[in-house]
């Protein structure tokens, strides 16, 4: 495919208009054909913007038209699985916002649906293309601490309104957003997490609570993960951190520890045993992603007939994770499985 893929992107909401549609400006190997919204006044305000030329109302229109090679699904959660499972069966690449469905049963038919069609399925984790948590991942596959013993991560803000800005209430609706704090940052979390481990997740536990938030879900949580080969993990997720972000991760091995979030001069540092007191490394933080962000990643992913970092696959293990961290606060018991 020499020109560049042809991509409805479905949503003109704060997500897109800060995140997806600026890596798609900004990237000469893709173009935005389309943009969709139930909103079509917001959507020309957002389309003008970016230089978009074409506004839908309906995304039936955007999967069904034959100019299109691949939609972007940036919509509410419900709203997910059914958008993507028609735009696959239409032949067209994927690229989904996080999570990637209510249910696994969705994300099953999704997986389904783009492997019958032999069309790309991305999950927009993003956190996964931040240059700190590529290093992350780097160090700890490097073996720099040795094999990892223990996991604690942290993402807790204000909420979708105060620190995002959001004006719709979709967030505090069951049936639209399937889950609250947990859903929202959590996720994100746990699916870092199983990056860096890269061993099965075998049993869940988790803690909810709601506090200030009118979601009929959670605005705080913490998620307990045992891992394959007995590695542990706890993850924070919180809508109520003020007056400033939280985000931390912590990673103790056999030989060390690798920490994140310590100091502005040295976001991510490393001890080591070796010496008195110990060995000192503060690994160098690329200034961009190798992959760019997921964006970029699923349209060269389109391009190379590859697999993308952030599968289907691999949404739907994260997804099945969290929802197993939802029925575990529900029950007060442990969920056993195993999630890969």
């Amino acid at each position: 495919m020499s020109r560049p893929v042809r991509i409805a992107v479905i949503g003109a909401g704060l997500v897109a208009r800060r995140s997806h549609l600026p890596a798609y400006a900004a990237c000469d190997e893709a173009q935005v054909e389309v943009l969709v919204s139930g909103s079509v006044e917001r959507a020309r305000l957002v389309a003008a913007e970016f230089g978009i030329t074409r506004v839908l109302g309906s995304w039936e229109e955007a999967v069904a038209d034959p100019e299109i090679d691949a939609v972007d699904v940036c919509v509410p959660n419900h709203l997910h699985a059914p958008i993507a499972i028609a735009a696959a069966r239409a032949g067209k690449h994927v690229i989904v916002e996080k999570p990637m469905a209510l249910t696994v049963a969705e994300a099953d038919a999704m997986i389904a649906a783009a492997r019958e069609a032999g069309v790309v399925l991305a999950v927009a984790h993003n956190l996964r293309y931040a240059p700190i948590y590529e290093t992350v991942k780097r160090v700890v596959s490097e073996g720099t601490i040795g094999r990892p013993l223990s996991v604690r991560a942290v993402f807790m803000h204000a909420g979708p309104d105060e620190f995002w800005g959001a004006t719709s209430d979709w967030f505090w609706k069951a049936e639209q957003a399937g889950g609250g704090a947990l859903f929202d940052m959590g996720i994100h979390m746990i699916d870092l997490v199983r990056w860096f481990v890269d061993r099965p997740v075998l049993e869940v536990t988790a803690i909810t609570s709601r506090t200030l938030k009118p979601t009929p879900f959670d605005d705080n949580a913490i998620a307990l993960l045992r891992f394959e080969g007995d590695v542990i993990a706890s993850v924070q997720a919180s809508w109520s951190a003020r007056p400033f972000p939280d985000r931390q991760v912590m990673i103790h091995g056999e030989l060390g520890h690798l920490a994140m979030g310590r100091s502005v001069e040295e976001p991510l540092v490393a001890y080591v045993l070796g010496g008195e007191h110990g060995q000192k490394i503060v690994p160098e933080i690329p200034k961009e992603s190798t992959r760019l962000n997921p964006f970029v990643h699923f349209v060269r992913c389109i391009r190379d007939r590859a697999v993308p970092l952030t599968s289907g696959e691999e949404g739907r293990a994260s997804l099945a994770v969290t929802l197993a961290a939802y029925e575990a606060a529900r029950t007060g018991c442990a969920v056993r499985g195993r999630w890969s």
